[in-house]
């Protein structure tokens, strides 16, 4: 490689790991580059070079971006988690991998990890008759109506899909209640849109994307909601609404 057109002299020694240092010349020994850079990522290092004065400037990160994560942090995380779960100390090992996501929510092994061990903790719980949390904590879920309520005028049909904010007396839940979901972090928000029938079953639509991607699995979660049946003229209709859940 070289800036200035002239032959490579020397590439050096890796100075620090991972870092390596090269010395370019130009033919006519006047001009000389300076480069610092990562052994793995030849397009990432810093720079010095010089003009035919021989006046020798600095120059600028090239080309290098810091790492999203942490990976001897993540790393901490899954091997705490490993030493914990194989002592059968669950809610550590849990917590542990959890604290994992938040550093990594894309860590397909970490999550695997997570998800294996609440079920050998509730797995556990089951033999032994105990009570046990394992792991994660119970979503608060709450309902965002359009508006204020609005009657509707017009003829209904039973299983019509109304506005939740025509449904007279409003929605009445019967369960709001949602388990743990796995590599929810404290703090974390999720809002979707759910479909109530003429029943008070639950089927969730959409999600709105979040930091965590927990958007499907507390779509998953949310089928277990439970409303009394929408009511408008004294007939069971269909709804839709946003709901916020926070962890």
């Amino acid at each position: 490689m070289s800036h200035a057109g002239g032959p490579l002299l020397s590439t050096g020694p890796e100075i620090v790991p991972g870092l390596e240092l090269r010395l370019v010349v130009s033919p006519d020994e006047k001009r000389c580059n300076l480069w610092l850079g990562q052994t793995k990522d030849i397009d990432c290092g810093f720079a010095f070079y010089s003009d035919k004065r021989g006046v020798i400037y600095e120059g600028r990160e090239i080309g290098c971006e810091a790492p999203a994560t942490d990976a001897r942090e993540v790393k901490g995380r899954v091997l705490w988690g490993d030493f914990h779960r194989a002592r059968g100390e669950y809610d550590d090992a849990i917590a542990s991998y959890e604290d994992g996501l938040k550093l990594d929510p894309s860590n397909t092994v970490l999550r695997q990890k997570l998800d294996a061990t609440i079920k050998e903790c509730k797995k556990g719980n089951d033999l032994l008759n105990l009570d046990f949390k394992c792991g994660g904590t119970d979503p608060e879920v709450r309902l965002i109506p359009s508006g204020d309520f609005q009657p509707w005028n017009a003829p209904v049909t039973e299983g019509q899909m109304l506005p939740d904010n025509s449904i007279e007396g409003g929605l009445k839940p019967i369960n709001l209640a949602m388990p743990p979901v796995a590599g929810s972090p404290t703090g974390a928000v999720i809002v979707l849109v759910i479909r109530i029938d003429p029943n008070g079953n639950v089927n969730p639509v959409r999600y709105l994307p979040d930091d965590n991607g927990l958007g499907p699995q507390v779509m998953a979660a949310a089928k277990g909601l439970k409303f009394e049946p929408p009511i408008v003229k004294g007939k069971p209709v269909s709804t839709s609404i946003q709901v916020k859940v926070t962890f």
